[in-house]
């Protein structure tokens, strides 16, 4: 998952009003740009001397085919489009792709050593951009890609599910920029990107629960923890402990051992369980909530298909 992050440097700012959103999304709004030219533009190299930046683009293999998808609002449906650069090692342009419905496949080239993706203007009023995903063509055959409504869950569930099919759970830092996912076995997958805010925390633990709890019992869960997992906060990092006390079949990857001392540990229990309650809470309002919306829709019915009734008897 690629973000149009906080470094400004690489997008077109003469007379453009840019507004950080929720969620990482931006608004970007400049009338009267010239056609043709880059709204914004992520790069898989940079020198970081220079940039004082990370690269923003994941790396590729070279003669794999991939999809590139653009999650965005525009004003119009021919406001933008997307282009990739490809170029050798002298930095020499080898290949260029365009997308004109802002999503499509490509072969990353065998000469190929870095790209360049554009978001490239053609008429617009305002783009809010939310991200960019780029991922090899077999998961499109293999998974359904699902996301919470905060961004902090991605679910890759396998289309062809077996009784026993493994379930992995990955707990890890959420990015500003690029996040990368790697997905090796055939199995479902649970990305929490986790970040310090409190309501998104409970949105994406409650949204993980509830699914993994209407998961096969045959069906193994392994909890493991991903990029940056040790600068997570503290509920954070707690997660893969209330995970497993929550759904017992929960197994987490590479158990630390505790050493600290009985108050820590009592202390340390009392968090979880605070916390496995208010998930617990959560979960059950949602299917409140959820039940009352099926039996007024269920009512609404009812009373129309009497009203049409009397009518007819009329």
């Amino acid at each position: 998952m690629i973000k149009w992050g906080t470094d400004f440097s690489d997008n077109y700012n003469y007379g453009a009003r840019i507004e950080l959103l929720k969620n990482d999304f931006v608004r970007f709004s400049s009338p009267f740009m010239p056609a043709g030219t880059p709204i914004k533009v992520w790069q898989s190299k940079t020198e970081y001397h220079a940039d004082r930046k990370s690269p923003m683009l994941p790396i590729l293999m070279n003669g794999k085919e991939y999809r590139i998808v653009l999650e965005a609002e525009f004003d119009n449906a021919d406001a933008g489009q997307l282009t990739i650069e490809f170029f050798d090692v002298n930095q020499d342009l080898i290949d260029k792709v365009h997308f004109q419905d802002l999503t499509g496949n490509f072969t990353y080239p065998e000469n190929a050593v870095t790209y360049k993706v554009q978001l490239v203007n053609k008429k617009h009023e305002f783009i809010i951009f939310k991200y960019l995903l780029i991922f090899s063509e077999p998961l499109k055959e293999q998974y359904e890609f699902k996301l919470n409504k905060n961004l902090s869950v991605l679910f890759f569930k396998a289309k062809h599910s077996y009784e026993g099919l493994k379930t992995t759970v990955v707990v890890l830092k959420n990015s500003k920029y690029v996040t990368s996912l790697e997905i090796n076995e055939y199995r479902n997958y649970f990305f929490l990107l986790s970040n310090e805010s409190e309501g998104d925390w409970l949105e994406a633990a409650t949204y993980v629960v509830d699914r993994l709890q209407s998961i096969s019992k045959s069906s193994p869960i392994e909890i493991n923890r991903g990029l940056r997992f040790n600068n997570l906060d503290h509920k954070n990092r707690a997660l893969p402990c209330i995970l497993e006390k929550l759904i017992p079949r929960c197994k987490i990857h590479e158990m630390p051992i505790h050493t600290e001392n009985r108050s820590a540990l009592l202390k340390e229990k009392a968090f979880l369980n605070h916390y496995q309650t208010t998930i617990l809470q959560a979960i059950v309002s949602i299917k409140k909530r959820n039940s009352s919306f099926v039996d007024m829709s269920t009512s609404r019915d009812s009373a129309n298909s009497q009203k049409n009734t009397i009518r007819r008897e009329g």
